[in-house]
């Protein structure tokens, strides 16, 4: 697990763990969290998911198990 608060683009910080071999992308940002939404994104797709956040985990887990 790698936590990035580096303070920088989004954009930077996304390229730098896709170059690391990061396999999933858990965005948390300040907007998402007034919705009770994260981004998911998994290194391999090119899309992004919304997910509420109590459902954020199992989802995680369910990207990490197809990974």
């Amino acid at each position: 697990m790698l936590f990035d608060d580096r303070d920088t683009r989004a954009g930077v910080k996304f390229k730098d763990a896709d170059l690391i071999g990061c396999s999933v992308r858990v965005v948390v940002g300040e907007r998402g969290l007034i919705n009770e939404m994260v981004e998911l994104k998994a290194r391999t797709a090119k899309d992004k998911n919304l997910v509420p956040l109590d459902k954020s985990v199992e989802e995680i887990q369910n990207l990490l198990m197809v990974l």
